[in-house]
């Protein structure tokens, strides 16, 4: 079912991807580690596929398309590693949690990193009705 909804925005799902890998890419090997596992082909990306979808739908996906799409999906992934560590979970999505590979400073700060990476995409989107509403 994913596959057909995901149909009208494969090329775009690939840009997407394209962008957040280089929006992503850092000289600390450790904040890479870290990315490389939370951004992994298994993540179904809903968020990111609404996204784009919603505005395929509404007109065009552009630029401020692709990183308020990034943002979203920081944020939820951010969101993720702090319940990890609230949860003392030690499994997502059926591979050792972030908190549980280092530990939950490394985790709790790696959730923290994303948010305001989310923040940075925000900015560029240039968006007063999304940095009123954030």
């Amino acid at each position: 079912m994913i596959d057909h909804i995901k149909k009208p925005i494969l090329k775009e799902l690939e840009i997407f991807k394209e962008k957040l890998s280089d929006f992503l890419k850092t000289d600390n090997p450790l904040l890479s580690s870290i990315y490389n596992s939370i951004f992994d082909e298994n993540s179904k990306q809903m968020r990111v596929i609404l996204s784009l979808l919603s505005a395929k739908i509404c007109g065009t996906i552009n630029e401020k398309t692709y990183r308020g799409a990034i943002a979203i999906e920081l944020i939820h992934n951010a969101s993720l590693l702090h319940d990890d560590v609230i949860d003392n979970s030690e499994i997502r999505r059926g591979k050792p949690s972030m908190n549980s590979l280092w530990n939950n400073k490394i985790a709790i700060l790696s959730g923290d990193n994303l948010v305001s990476k989310s923040m940075s995409c925000i900015i560029e989107c240039d968006n007063k009705y999304i940095l009123n509403h954030y």
